[in-house]
């Protein structure tokens, strides 16, 4: 009987892991699309975790198989092993899902507030909803309040349908890559901040409104969902498109390669804005977009009683590496900025 899954796609390959459990031979791997033959191998590469979750002999059970160059719908390919299909991973069907959008704007000199969690962007989103009316924003207010005062998931915003009356602006905890679904340039805009303070604000805002985190301690929340306190910033700039490769949404670390691919993406945006000087990067806004932003009342940027151990502190400091290169790129940036435009 064959064992197997169809994991993952990773730059043009196809990967997984399969075997037959009646014989010691590794199975042949066939990759079809739309029922026609596009590529092959053998599943005989080291994968210890079998050994544990699928209890193989040794492991030699995985595959890598590259594809043919071009676009493809992931959703008409099929991988058999030894003429068995094998399931997709919930993983990958997940990211087939997100490919699919349909949403498209088509938007008069378009703006698109890349909304990091943590940064003070909700106190520069208070100031947008001024200067715009409630039609020219999307997803809209009532959208999301609909949504449990909750922003729409990315996987959810891709797939809606475009308003009747076109908004002016994008605003939403959405990954550059998200411009994609806007027709034309777009003025892109993004707050950074200190990555070990936002790390340890966005931890505490888990503790504080996660009730699955209610009880437990800090370093318990930081391991459960590294995800959000690891190069989240990172993260969020490193996508050029949507697609099946999105680190935005495979949770995986971060690295070398997706940091030079944030800092260039960061480089495009037309403000780049600093929490620790929100002040000053309303001002930079105003100048560079001819808006009429009010100085931010309010920005609650500081740690007050978030407390955490030295390990945990070190920890961070050390998982968030990248983003601490992206932040001084970031701060490199606004300061140009200000001085091109005028700002102080």
């Amino acid at each position: 009987m064959i064992e197997g899954i169809f994991g993952n796609v990773e730059v043009g390959r196809a990967v997984g892991w399969a075997y037959d459990t009646e014989i010691g031979k590794s199975v042949s791997i066939v990759v079809k699309n739309r029922n026609k033959v596009i590529a092959q191998g053998i599943a005989d590469l080291d994968r210890p975790d079998l050994m544990k979750v699928a209890a193989h002999i040794n492991g030699k059970a995985g595959f890598r198989i590259n594809l043919p160059k071009g676009r493809k719908n992931w959703t008409n390919i099929d991988i058999y092993a030894n003429g068995t299909k094998l399931p997709k991973s919930p993983q990958l069907n997940r990211k087939i899902e997100t490919t699919h959008r349909t949403l498209t704007l088509e938007m008069d000199a378009p703006h698109f507030f890349i909304h990091v969690p943590k940064t003070a962007g909700t106190a520069f989103k208070r100031l947008l909803e001024v200067q715009f009316e409630p039609h020219e924003i999307f997803p809209s207010k009532q959208t999301v309040l609909e949504n449990n005062g909750l922003y729409p998931h990315f996987n959810q915003i891709i797939k809606y349908d475009a308003p009747a009356i076109m908004p002016k602006i994008l605003i939403g905890h959405y990954p550059y890559a998200t411009q994609q679904v806007i027709k034309g340039p777009v003025n892109k805009t993004v707050i950074l901040r200190d990555p070990v303070d936002r790390a340890i604000s966005n931890l505490f805002h888990m503790k504080n409104n996660d009730q699955r985190m209610k009880g437990l301690n800090p370093m318990e929340i930081y391991k459960r969902g590294k995800f959000h306190y690891s190069n989240l910033q990172v993260r969020y700039l490193a996508d050029k498109g949507i697609n099946l490769n999105m680190r935005f949404i495979d949770g995986k670390p971060m690295h070398e390669r997706d940091l030079k691919s944030a800092i260039i993406n960061l480089r495009s945006c037309q403000v780049v804005g600093i929490s620790e000087q929100l002040d000053k990067s309303v001002r930079l806004a105003n100048k560079v977009y001819g808006w009429t932003l009010e100085s931010p009342r309010k920005v609650n940027i500081a740690r007050s009683e978030k407390t955490i151990s030295k390990e945990l502190h070190q920890l961070i400091v050390r998982d968030n590496t990248l983003e601490q290169q992206l932040y001084r790129q970031a701060m490199r940036r606004f300061d140009n900025l200000c001085n091109k435009h005028g700002v102080e």
